[in-house]
C-alpha cells in the first residue's frame, strides 16, 4: 500500500452550514482515493454557531482532529495554529470548499522543496459563480500585489493568485511563525514557503454564504503594503 501524505487543512468561523458539504465531499474523495490522506485537521476559529458539533459528527466518518481556539484570532492566525500541529505533505482549503480536494487526483504528492498553488487565472482553470463585483476586486488586487512586491516567492517565481485557498506544500519548508491574520495572510505565507511554486489550475466555485463588502476590501489593500514593508525589513524578499 502506498504511504498515506497529506494532512487537510482547513480554518473554519462560523461555517455550520458549509464546512459539514466540504467534509462529505472529502469523505467522498478518501472512499475513492484510499492512499492520499492522512488526516483532516479543522481549526475552528471561536466559532459562535455549530461548526464544532457538526465537524466532530465526522470523527468516525473520516480521520478527523478539530482544534478549537477560545477566540476569533482571524483565517490566517487560525491556520498557523494547524501548521504549529501537522507534518508532512499540508493541502490548505477553505471551509466552504469553493476548490475541492479532487484536485489532489492529479497530484497526489509533491517533494520537499516544491508547492502547488492554485491559480483561478490560469488559463486552464474554470472559474463559476464569480459576481462582477468580485471579479473587479480579484483583478485589481492581482494589479495591487504586483506593484507592492517585485515578486511573490523566491527568485523569480510568481505566483498568479496569492488568495486562492488551495495550497499543497511540506510543511517543513515553511518558515514561520506569521504575524499577519487576515487577507495579507496568503501574501505573507508565500514569501516564508522556502519553495519554488508552481501555479495550478482549478476548478473553482464561489459558494453562497460568504460576503465581501468595501470594508473587508479596505483592509486588504491596507494591510499588503504594510505586509510588503515588513517582510522586505526581515528581508524574506
Amino acid at each position: 500500500m502506498v504511504e498515506i501524505l497529506i494532512t487537510i487543512l482547513i480554518a473554519a468561523y462560523n461555517e455550520q452550514n458549509r464546512l459539514p458539504r466540504t467534509l462529505w465531499d472529502i469523505k467522498r474523495f478518501i472512499k475513492k482515493n484510499p492512499d492520499v490522506i492522512r488526516e483532516v485537521l479543522v481549526v475552528d476559529d471561536g466559532s459562535t454557531d455549530k461548526t464544532v458539533e457538526r465537524a466532530l459528527y465526522f470523527r468516525d466518518r473520516i480521520p478527523l482532529k478539530v482544534e478549537v481556539l477560545a477566540k476569533n484570532i482571524g483565517k490566517w492566525g487560525a491556520i498557523q495554529r494547524g501548521l504549529d500541529i501537522v507534518e508532512g505533505q499540508v493541502l490548505i482549503m477553505d471551509a466552504d470548499n469553493s476548490a475541492s480536494v479532487w484536485g489532489l487526483e492529479e497530484i497526489k504528492s509533491v517533494v520537499r522543496g516544491y508547492a502547488v498553488f492554485g491559480s483561478r487565472f490560469h488559463e486552464d482553470s474554470i472559474v463559476e459563480g464569480k459576481s462582477l463585483l468580485r471579479t473587479i476586486i480579484s483583478y485589481g488586487y492581482k494589479f495591487y500585489v504586483g506593484i507592492c512586491y517585485k515578486y511573490i516567492g523566491k527568485g523569480s517565481n510568481k505566483i498568479d493568485d496569492t488568495q486562492c485557498p488551495w495550497k499543497l506544500f511540506h510543511v517543513e519548508d515553511f518558515q514561520g511563525p506569521m504575524r499577519a491574520t487576515g487577507f495579507a495572510g496568503d501574501i505573507e505565507f508565500a514569501l516564508r514557503l522556502n519553495a519554488l511554486i508552481v501555479n495550478w489550475p482549478v476548478d473553482f466555485i464561489h459558494e453562497e454564504g460568504g460576503t465581501i463588502g468595501w470594508k473587508t476590501v479596505w483592509n486588504m489593500f491596507v494591510s499588503t503594503p504594510k505586509t510588503a514593508w515588513s517582510m522586505r525589513r526581515n528581508k524574506y524578499v
